[in-house]
């Protein structure tokens, strides 16, 4: 049960960022950069989460997209 919701979280928020990534692209028009941030991210969490729930990796391992977005929001 756990486990669903888990996922079932991590899919909204990845789903909620792509969302939002569409929302500025139209009004703001994003560089590449923001463009690799605002969507690569989100899929990979979507991919992690699949892996997740086929038991493939463990759960600290969704993570790391929200992990690689502070260390990059970082160098900029």
């Amino acid at each position: 049960m756990l486990k669903k919701i888990t996922a079932i979280l991590m899919l909204s928020v990845s789903v909620l960022v792509i969302w939002g990534g569409f929302y500025f692209l139209k009004t703001t028009g994003l560089d590449l950069y923001s463009k690799l941030i605002l969507f690569g991210l989100p899929v990979l969490g979507i991919i992690l989460t699949y892996f997740y729930l086929k038991n493939r990796i463990n759960a600290w391992f969704l993570m790391l997209p929200f992990a690689l977005a502070y260390i990059v929001n970082g160098f900029r």
